[in-house]
């Protein structure tokens, strides 16, 4: 949720709304409180991010700030990429509250980009979808990957069971 009022007090320039700020808010916050709020669409691959932050460059005035980042993002990118050739690739699972990050997602991109099989996308979750119990154990993922800003990983004997969690490679 958002706080409008809070949002209102800051009396900024330019509101910038993520994908998961209801549309409703966004109606609100323009009509109700005058603000001027631009949403951002949701997020499928490494490009979007990038297109992301030259948009917001725009928005903000620091174009070649944004110019400057994304050269930088870019950099790193192909330095993980050139890393990776090496190693095996791991079976991983973004995961988060009952939710994994399928097809279709830039989650899903940075998996393979760092060399990983996303085991959710292999099989066949296209976007973020629920995860049940017996895929957890039946995909067995050797890491997993959790937000720093979710609920962390429940106890379960299926997340337990899993070589992940029982090889500590359970990354935030």
């Amino acid at each position: 949720t958002v706080n409008q009022e809070a949002v209102v007090e800051l009396d900024a320039d330019l509101v910038l709304a993520p994908n998961v700020v209801p549309d409703e808010t966004v109606e609100q916050l323009r009509k109700e409180t005058d603000q001027t709020v631009f949403k951002f669409g949701f997020g499928t691959s490494l490009e979007f991010v990038a297109n992301k932050t030259e948009l917001t460059g725009r928005l903000i005035g620091s174009c070649a700030e944004a110019a400057e980042t994304n050269e930088e993002y870019w950099d790193r990118i192909e330095t993980v990429r050139e890393g990776t050739d090496e190693y095996a690739e791991p079976r991983v699972l973004y995961y988060t509250d009952g939710f994994g990050a399928g097809a279709g997602t830039f989650i899903d991109e940075i998996i393979t980009t760092a060399g990983g099989v996303n085991v959710a996308a292999e099989n066949g979750v296209d976007g973020y979808g629920e995860i049940n119990e017996e895929a957890l154990v039946e995909w067995d993922p050797e890491v997993i990957v959790i937000a720093d800003d979710g609920p962390g990983l429940a106890e379960s004997d299926a997340l337990e069971s899993t070589f992940a969690v029982q090889n500590d490679q359970v990354v935030t």
